[in-house]
């Protein structure tokens, strides 16, 4: 069958529009996912008002476990009380939909808020999607990346041989491809954990339905038994859960675990027993989860440590993929890691613009996400110090954004001129920050974490600046003549 040629153009540019679609869904992905390896700094920064400790009494978790039942008058199905990390010295009690911090004598503090870092997480694992779709995307974009990473290799024999190959100085796309090449070789390893890890965590829901219909009668709960460890079946008379008890045993037995959270499932009911998630020290496995009855003896644990090996690969994936082990020297490698992902992705595009030899409305959509997508984010979170609601904030300008690149997309200008904005919006949020939050200033981490923000902003910067004087001074020989 022969198609018309005004078919066979049609085709050509729904292809392209569907091909730069999947790199812009890509770049978010990279982005937020670095954006996320510090999560729970922007957790601490978003509320700076909150009372910090690293150190609480069994007395402080009892009392904040009663004064959420008392405030909320609710007896939700779990009750979660979160306790203070490194890298988050807080505590926080939820339950339901009631999520409050706990001051260091155990009454509440104000309420946990989403904040700017909950659309960043949401735009990450669902890209603001519904939850079942979006994570489904999500997964297949992972399964794309790991494809693309072997095929990359494949389509490239010299790729390692040139590994150490940068021409800086040669035509844009040359210079854009040996970049993508380079941080494609140096960071492989971690570009096939993300992207397996990524799609596991995007399909894990077909996966499961898949598995419970074929394998377990369409009953979730009996494969969740399988992989994580059945529930304990407690019928007992209802009194309070000894907490203190339950600590006492796991810091005498387990010197090794940290605990992170307590959790009182199916509280003030004869079924109620108690959970205790902890870190062991030397495992990847997010946690293990300690199971003890009312009167805090001692139950059995879910085997994530120490179990079957599914099971506690399974339960490592999430430290895997986010650097959630190690400390801040693994973090920081994990955001330079993301950053070179990001980076392969946008090259990637760059690359294949340059070849196709024409400009069309991909051209400017590209650039609104490239450069649109950071300045969005960047003045959300400016607009959350304020209050602002972030997800409108968001839209509005990256809608702005988008329209500015599609009006004026054959004016050179335009990535500058967002690069500077992105880069002056960064800079100037650690003043607003202490401006509205003036006692964070005797803060160690604000004054580190705040100059981090500004620092990534001077990082966008300096090349800008660069460039504008080296133009300068070709621009005036006499200048140069006279130095």
């Amino acid at each position: 069958m022969a198609f018309s040629s005004s078919t066979v153009k049609a085709s050509l540019s729904s292809h392209s529009l569907i091909g730069v679609t999947t790199g812009i869904l890509l770049y978010i992905i990279c982005l937020t996912g670095t954006i996320l390896v510090a999560a729970h700094y922007f957790e601490r920064w978003q509320q700076p008002a909150v009372a910090e400790y690293s150190n609480y009494s069994y007395a402080t978790v009892n009392t904040a476990i009663d004064a959420f039942y008392t405030q909320t008058q609710s007896t939700p199905e779990s009750l979660y009380v979160v306790l203070p990390t490194e890298s988050l010295p807080r505590i926080h009690v939820a339950g339901g939909q009631h999520e409050f911090f706990v001051k260091e004598d155990g009454t509440l503090d104000e309420a946990v808020k989403e904040g700017w870092i909950s659309t960043v997480r949401d735009m990450h694992y669902y890209l603001l999607l519904p939850h079942t779709v979006g994570g489904i995307i999500v997964g297949l974009l992972g399964a794309l990346m790991l494809g693309l990473c072997v095929s990359g290799i494949v389509a490239h024999p010299r790729i390692f041989v040139d590994a150490f190959r940068l021409r800086w100085n040669a035509h844009q796309r040359l210079a854009q491809a040996d970049l993508h090449n380079r941080l494609s070789v140096w960071a492989l390893p971690f570009h096939v954990m993300i992207s397996v890890t990524g799609a596991f965590f995007g399909l894990v829901s077909i996966l499961v339905l898949v598995a419970t219909s074929t394998l377990y009668d369409g009953t979730p709960a009996e494969l969740t038994a399988e992989i994580y460890g059945a529930d304990p079946t407690i019928n007992a008379p209802v009194q309070e859960a000894n907490i203190n008890k339950a600590l006492t045993y796991i810091r005498q037995k387990y010197p090794q675990a940290t605990p992170l959270y307590i959790v009182i499932q199916q509280p003030k009911t004869p079924q109620q027993f108690i959970e205790i998630a902890a870190t062991m020290q030397g495992r990847l496995s997010y946690s293990e989860i300690f199971r003890f009855n009312t009167q805090g003896d001692y139950l059995n644990t879910q085997g994530l440590t120490n179990g079957p090996l599914p099971r506690q690969i399974l339960y490592s994936t999430y430290r895997l993929h986010f650097g959630q082990y190690g400390g801040n020297w693994v973090l920081i490698g994990y955001v330079l890691l993301g950053l070179a992902s990001t980076l392969v992705t946008a090259t990637g595009i760059n690359i294949w613009l340059a070849r196709r030899k024409k400009h069309d409305i991909i051209n400017p959509l590209w650039v609104a996400a490239v450069w649109g997508l950071p300045l969005s984010l960047a003045l959300s979170a400016l607009g959350s110090l304020f209050m602002l609601p972030v997800l409108a904030c968001f839209f509005m300008s990256w809608a702005w954004v988008t329209g500015l690149c599609i009006w004026q997309q054959h004016q050179a200008y335009v990535p500058t001129l967002l690069r500077t904005a992105c880069a002056a919006v960064l800079i100037f949020i650690p003043f607003v920050f202490f401006v509205l939050h003036p006692d964070a200033l005797q803060s160690v981490f604000y004054n580190v974490f705040n100059a981090a923000i500004a620092g990534v902003g001077l990082l966008i910067a300096v090349p800008l600046i660069y460039r504008r004087f080296t133009n300068a001074k070709h621009d005036n020989p006499s200048s140069v003549a006279e130095h």
